[in-house]
């Protein structure tokens, strides 16, 4: 049984690296892996920027939901007809 899923890792890993070889053409191993590399993290540090920013900007609203309405300052008749 061992045997049988190891040989299956095998062949996806063939597969994988031929697909791979396929994809990157006539480019120099290194200068592709340079190339990928950089863009996953690239990815990487979007999608924690986005993240960050996204709390920020919930961290921002949550004390105006937080105040109640009757603790707000009404307006006196003062300050309306002056």
């Amino acid at each position: 049984m061992d045997t049988k899923k190891e040989q299956e890792r095998d062949e996806l890993h063939r597969a994988i690296w031929a697909i791979a070889d396929d994809l990157r053409g006539s480019v120099d191993g290194w200068d592709f892996k340079s190339y990928v590399l950089g863009f996953m993290f690239y990815r990487y540090i979007s999608e924690n920027l986005t993240n960050y920013i996204n709390k920020g900007e919930h961290a921002a609203a949550m004390p105006i939901l937080i105040i109640p309405l009757c603790r707000m300052k009404k307006p006196s008749l003062q300050e309306k007809t002056s």
